[in-house]
């Protein structure tokens, strides 16, 4: 299990869209993450900006099937990436965890 923020900046002119295609493609393109597919996609909310959360499995490369669910948003150029990723057998017992950590994440610059 794990929780990893990433703040990528100098974005200039990337729409959330666009930030949140190339997020998406690179982990389908990350060796990483075998067999990814997303299994949802919403628009929602992060810090009070607009956001996309996504939801997929994958399988890593010890094979263990997995599960995570990421929450991105884009603000003055910088991307927010905050992604939660657990083993499928143990992902349900912390993801109210995850979200929890994630409806408290606040941006101040």
């Amino acid at each position: 299990m794990s929780f990893v923020i990433a703040a990528p900046e100098n974005l200039p002119g990337v729409t959330l869209e666009q930030f949140s295609q190339d997020f998406i493609s690179s982990l389908q393109q990350n060796g990483n993450f075998a067999n990814f597919t997303v299994l949802s996609s919403s628009n929602s909310t992060l810090a009070g900006y607009p956001a996309h959360t996504y939801t997929f499995t994958y399988v890593t490369p010890d094979g263990t099937a997995a599960q995570g669910m990421s929450e991105l948003t884009l603000v003055n150029g910088t991307g927010y990436a905050l992604t939660y990723v657990a083993s499928q057998d143990v992902y349900s017992t912390y993801v109210g965890a995850a979200q929890n950590m994630m409806q408290s994440f606040n941006i101040t610059k």
